[in-house]
């Protein structure tokens, strides 16, 4: 008997009971698949065209004036020759920017291919090309770090003068729900990234589905810390903005700063987060852990939850649904969830059942249904399963199937690779993957494309990538290579190359040098007996040079500790060591706690400890920040002497209104007393 669940069966467990609010349904969004998503934004914009629709460092956009610009940008888009299917890079950091531009392209009729501004130029330049995009918004602070081509290239904070007249409130007519909403790149087993093709009536199920789920009462808030460049963050961007919500976009500098983010989750009172598990678990060692969590709803997905870190979230903040959220890129960001409301051991939580007009099977190697608890393949089926992948059309037919248990003509279904099961209670369980494509921070990783790369190298005869996990339930790359003979390979030289092609997280935190790969006794590769990755980061250690000062001996231990190494020198690279983003989230905090404020920016600029210490700046204590007058009297604060002179919280100063203030902005002392947040407002404004 086929066992398969959809929307229409019971999922009581999948809404906390724990918090009325949230058990409150939201006004449903049309679930027919006739609208595109610009048009569900508009509907709110004509509903409540006052209200604020982005939040970012300090600066906000009503949803009238987010559609006002949308619209002029949309307009210019249209008269470069942007129209249904036509693809716009965007290639921008989280701003506002980001979300004009990505709403301008939508309603001119194209679709946009999200792009990271840091990637390596040759990784942009390829998916440019493959994409056939004839136009890129980017933003000026970014244009020497973008590839040389041949397409516009439209700055979205230095070129508004240039569509200012423009104005299309008839944009988008031109596109219809079965046309593409965007194109988002993926890493490729064959070495190259793969675009999947995302159509509008896709994504607009996908967002009244996951509001319908989530089940939050009106005017609660989002926030995104993720890349553009992964689906992850269009749970909450496009989950606001189609339901007339608050949108709070965090910067990369905040989304990495574990006090930082706590300062502004709790100031703003952000109601649903979603996040990648190995982020937040980084973030968690704020001084007040439990105010990065927020007020109602968290979402976790991109990788796989443990049982660890929803038990602690639990602890932290009982109030808060916890949900756990999966789903491939080829299935529109997510199609299953499940409320975590009981704590667990053993195993991963599960990811739940699926969301409306959503069907998910598990299947055996003969494409027949597995009994519950047997373990098969899962297969993702109904109206989110997306077009393809772009231009790929063999690829395409390998993965997406024709859906032999569909009733209508034409259903697909999206082979995921994933090993899954279903529980007792008609939940699914995820076990794992059938192949070698991994995760690494919520980000998808064939393993193949990075072999691919090595292999590539001069010197490098054979090569493989491993995923290890460490006892901190960190992940790591680490990559294995055979040398041609008679050449001396140099793995700092092989990391550096890689990183001029590869994202940085595809960058393996190690490479060994091995004579040969280890084999089976049939000649298959045995990837149990690789070598233990601890072992090469203490080979790739420099001679030990020991600490000078008491900055850097701070910073040693610190690193030490986070590493998991017995001693670190003050030349020692933190990303050659093993260090990835998530682990500079502990290196910031905990650094702070010890009175030492070091941003994620820096971090990255200044790699060793020597020059790490060299730009941390010490942190004066409360008590410090208030400095005794010849009279006796303390001087307040700068966050006070704002507020005093306003009447209102830091918090809620806009550029013109700090500018305007009749304060002393050299007494730079002052400035060691902000909070993180508020130091990244000022010094925005300034």
């Amino acid at each position: 008997m086929l066992i398969t669940w959809n929307a229409s069966q019971p999922a009581s467990s999948d809404l906390s009971t724990r918090d009325s609010a949230l058990s409150h349904q939201h006004p449903a969004l049309s679930t027919a698949q006739d609208v595109c998503v610009h048009q569900l934004f508009e509907a709110q914009v004509r509903k409540s065209p006052e209200a604020v629709a982005v939040i970012y460092e300090g600066n906000t956009l009503s949803y009238r004036e987010l559609d006002a610009r949308a619209n002029r940008l949309a307009g210019y888009l249209r008269r470069v020759g942007v129209g249904a299917e036509a693809r716009v890079g965007l290639c921008t950091e989280r701003s506002l920017d980001m979300v004009v531009g990505l709403l301008g392209i939508l309603k001119a009729g194209g679709a946009y291919v999200p792009l990271d501004p840091k990637f390596p130029k040759e990784r942009l330049a390829y998916m440019l090309a493959d994409s056939e995009a004839r136009v890129m918004l980017t933003q000026a602070k970014w244009e020497e770090a973008l590839p040389e081509t041949d397409i516009i290239r439209i700055m979205l904070d230095r070129d508004w003068q240039t569509w200012e007249g423009d104005d299309s409130t008839h944009a988008g007519r031109e596109a219809g729900p079965q046309n593409l909403a965007y194109v988002i790149y993926t890493s490729g087993s064959t070495g190259r990234p793969k675009g999947v093709s995302v159509e509008h009536r896709q994504l607009a199920g996908y967002v009244h589905a996951v509001l319908e789920r989530l089940a939050l009462p009106e005017g609660s808030s989002f926030a995104t810390v993720s890349t553009i460049a992964a689906d992850l963050g269009n749970t909450s961007i496009f989950g606001a903005l189609c339901s007339g919500r608050p949108l709070h976009v965090l910067s990369t500098d905040r989304g990495f700063d574990p006090d930082g983010m706590a300062e502004y989750m709790q100031s703003h009172g952000v109601d649903t987060l979603k996040i990648v598990p190995s982020h937040l678990a980084g973030l968690l060692e704020a001084a007040h852990p439990e105010r990065v969590l927020p007020q109602r709803c968290l979402v976790l997905g991109g990788e796989a939850a443990s049982w660890e870190l929803v038990n602690r979230v639990r602890a932290l903040a009982p109030a808060c649904a916890i949900i756990n959220h999966y789903g491939p890129t080829e299935t529109t960001v997510g199609v299953l969830t499940h409320c975590l409301e009981e704590a667990g051991k053993n195993g991963k939580p599960p990811i739940g059942r699926p969301l409306a007009n959503t069907q998910a099977y598990i299947l055996n190697a003969d494409l027949q249904p597995a009994p519950v608890r047997v373990a098969g393949e899962l297969y993702i089926g109904g109206s989110g399963v997306a077009r393809g992948y772009l231009q790929r059309p063999e690829l395409t037919a390998e993965r997406f199937l024709p859906d032999p248990f569909s009733s209508h003509a034409g259903g697909r279904l999206y082979r995921t690779g994933d090993r899954a099961r279903y529980r007792l209670d008609g939940t699914i369980e995820f076990l794992g993957r059938g192949d070698h494509q991994v995760k690494i921070r919520g980000f998808r990783i064939e393993l193949g494309e990075i072999e691919m790369q090595l292999r590539a190298e001069p010197g490098v005869r054979e090569a493989v990538a491993v995923v290890r996990d460490g006892p901190d339930e960190t992940r790591r790359l680490v990559a294995y290579v055979v040398q041609v003979e008679g050449v001396e390979l140099d793995t700092a030289r092989l990391r550096d190359q890689l990183a001029h092609r590869l994202p940085d997280y595809m960058v393996p935190s190690a490479i060994m040098v091995l004579e040969v790969l280890p084999l089976t006794v049939n000649g298959k590769l045995d990837r149990g007996a690789l070598p233990d990755p601890e072992q090469a980061a203490k080979d790739l250690q420099p001679s030990y040079v020991a600490p000078r000062n008491p900055v850097e001996e701070t910073l040693a231990g610190i690193w030490a500790e986070v590493l998991r190494l017995e001693r670190v020198g003050i030349h020692d690279n933190f990303f050659a060591l093993g260090g990835d983003s998530i682990r500079s989230l502990q290196i910031i905090a905990r650094a702070n706690q010890k009175g030492f404020k070091l941003t994620p920016k820096q971090l990255f600029e200044h790699q060793t400890i020597a020059a790490a210490a060299a730009v941390a700046v010490p942190r004066l204590s409360e008590t410090q920040a208030a400095q005794p007058q010849s009279d006796g009297q303390s001087v307040p604060s700068l966050p006070a002497r704002v507020e005093a002179a306003t009447d209102l919280p830091l918090v809620s100063l806009n550029r013109e209104e700090l500018n305007a203030l009749p304060l002393n902005w050299d007494d730079v002392e002052d400035l060691y007393t902000l909070s993180p947040m508020q130091e990244g407002m000022l010094f925005h404004t300034l």
